[in-house]
């Protein structure tokens, strides 16, 4: 964010110097970068909202208090206890601000790009094998990228098309 806010200092000409609303900002990251997005979160009271999909946490993270909302998307694999319980952990120190979001029959891989290089057999011969589960990816993309914006719109200033609460249920 620091760099983004010289920007238009240090590169005038780029096409975006001039255009972020740099007080309104959210961090999203999948795996280790839902844990960076904790970090990011924890170090920096300018990110507004967060979201981790899928990400185990490391070290001080799980204790963590962001005072801000958090949404917590996770695949539909069994965890480990060691994921849960650092979870847990987190979500209960954010006093009511985090939602958990689990997105049923999917698994870790499938919140990546990983799916498109397999046809809809390939994902229900191997998807599990592999990681992926057995969503598509166009229908793995709708729900997280619709439930991430129902989530945070609201925080970062921005008007949602549905509720959090419309968009999972619609799914």
């Amino acid at each position: 964010l620091d760099q983004l806010e010289r920007l238009a200092r240090i590169e005038p000409g780029s096409a975006i110097a001039g255009h972020l609303d740099l007080q309104h900002v959210g961090i999203v990251g999948h795996s280790l970068g839902g844990a960076t997005a904790v970090q990011a979160m924890a170090g920096d009271p300018r990110f507004r909202v967060g979201v981790n999909l899928d990400g185990k946490l490391f070290g001080s993270e799980p204790d963590a208090r962001l005072e801000r909302p958090f949404l917590w998307i996770q695949s539909d694999l069994t965890q480990t206890a060691e994921y849960t319980d650092t979870r847990d952990r987190f979500l209960a120190s954010q006093q009511g601000r985090a939602t958990l979001l689990t997105i049923r029959k999917s698994m870790h891989l499938g919140f990546t790009d990983d799916p498109s290089y397999l046809t809809p057999l390939g994902r229900d011969l191997v998807g599990a094998k592999a990681g992926m589960g057995s969503i598509s990816l166009a229908d793995m993309t709708t729900m997280t990228g619709d439930a991430i914006s129902a989530f945070v719109a609201p925080f970062l200033g921005v008007g949602a098309e549905r509720s959090l609460d419309e968009v999972v249920v619609r799914h």
